[in-house]
């Protein structure tokens, strides 16, 4: 109920900027939920690379940033 609540009046670019701080952190399932929200393929995408790289402990933060800074 409560996520049903804080999407009521949230813009595009709130759910984006949301997005993006959860994949710098690294909060992957918050930052898909976010995109997915508002129907962001490519960073969808990006949320499932980063994370399967975070697994093997392969991620760089730096990729991770250029990744974001390219979308």
């Amino acid at each position: 109920m409560a996520y049903k609540l804080a999407c009521v009046g949230v813009t595009i670019q709130d759910w984006k900027s949301l997005g993006i701080e959860a994949l710098l952190n690294k909060e992957f399932y918050f930052a898909r939920k976010a995109f997915i929200h508002i129907r962001e393929l490519k960073f969808i995408e990006l949320c499932e690379t980063a994370e399967e790289m975070h697994k093997i402990r392969n991620l760089n933060d730096t990729w991770l940033q250029s990744e974001i800074l390219a979308y």
